[in-house]
Formats: C-alpha cells, structure tokens, sequence
C-alpha cells in the first residue's frame, strides 16, 4: 500500500501551552515504529495531533490511507471494566484493517491473556503502526524507535535492548559533560580568585 503519516516542521504544545515539539519533521512509511520517551516530553500529544485529533501549532501532517487512533484515555459502556473497554477499542481499530494504525499505551487495563491478545493481533497487523508503550514485551517486537526528548526527536534502528544501550551511553556522556563543565565552572571561579588575592597582596 502506498499509506503513509508525514510531518512537516510541526510544533506541538501541552494542553496548558507549555512547548513540547518545535520544528519536528518525521516521514512514515510501511513501517512499525515504537514512540518512547520519558513521561511529560510529549508522546500524547504528538500523536494526537499526528491523528489529526488535535491541531499542530504550527506546520502541517498529511495523511494518506485509512487511519485509526486508539488513544490512552477511553469512554465506554456503562458497566464495562477499564480492560473490556480498552480491548473493545483495540479490536474495533484492528478489524477495520486501517492502513495507518496509531496505539497510545495499548496495554493499559490489560491482564496478561489481553496483552497475549495483543501481541499477536499487532504481529498480524500490515500497515503502518505506530505505537506509544512502556510495555517492554511490545517494545522488543519492535525493530525501529523514535525517541523524544526536551532537545527534539530521533529515530533509533535496532533491537530495544540495543535501544536502552545506546540511551544508557547517551545519558552517561551526558552526565559526563555536565560534570566535566561544572569542574572547569569551579576552576575558573578558583583562578579568579587567586588572580584577584594576588592583586589585592600587590596593593
């Protein structure tokens, strides 16, 4: 199929309007893609608007194909569990056979014969799919990440335990950097301030 999701330059904001996404551009083809990231950087939001159920700040989303969204919060049927509801949604989405499909933390709600359930339908699954989850066993039936952060997006190929190696790495060098500045900060005020007792013994 021809389907595809593409974004130009989009930016996205929280409901409250504090700046999650600026300038994001991101293509989708035939592709399974796994969205991670930490809680609060914008994973929801993103891909509201990416289903067209929000609107972008700025820039545009064009979609070709028939598209799905499960999003995270659901309504139901009075007297349905949370976990009823969320497979109803689920199957619904994937027995419409959508050329594009959207999941935002499928598993929620979800006991372990659900999230069996699951598995397998997303495995049968053709089209796109993009899919937010923390769910690790979703996440290693995944080839393909796109990782958001406060500093943008990024896509990682790879298996997801080669994913939390390279995050691992990333965040470690990170952390190394900010020591590293902090030591030359403490250098600096420290030269300054012999340079400054020199002076003020010349005096």
């Amino acid at each position: 199929s021809t389907a595809s999701l593409t974004a130009h330059a989009i930016d996205v904001d929280a409901p409250g309007g504090r700046a999650l996404v600026r300038g994001l551009g991101l293509h989708l083809g035939h592709e399974r893609v796994a969205l991670v990231g930490r809680n609060g950087v914008g994973k929801s939001s993103l891909l509201a608007v990416l289903a067209g159920r929000d609107t972008p700040r700025a820039g545009t989303v064009v979609r070709r194909g028939r598209l799905e969204f499960v999003p995270q919060d659901l309504t139901g049927a009075p007297g349905s569990t949370p976990g009823e509801r969320r497979r109803q949604a689920l199957l619904r989405a994937l027995e419409s056979e959508p050329e594009i499909l959207l999941l935002d933390e499928p598993t929620r709600d979800l006991d372990a014969g659900g999230l069996d359930w699951l598995e397998a339908r997303l495995a049968a699954h053709s089209g796109t799919l993009l899919c937010v989850t923390h769910e690790r066993r979703l996440l290693r039936g995944f080839r393909l990440f796109f990782v958001l952060s406060e500093t943008g997006g990024r896509a990682f190929q790879g298996s997801f335990d080669e994913l939390v190696a390279e995050l691992t790495r990333l965040d470690q060098e990170r952390r190394r950097d900010y020591a590293e500045s902090l030591a030359r900060l403490i250098r600096e005020e420290r030269h300054t301030a012999s340079v400054c007792r020199r002076r003020e013994r010349k005096k």
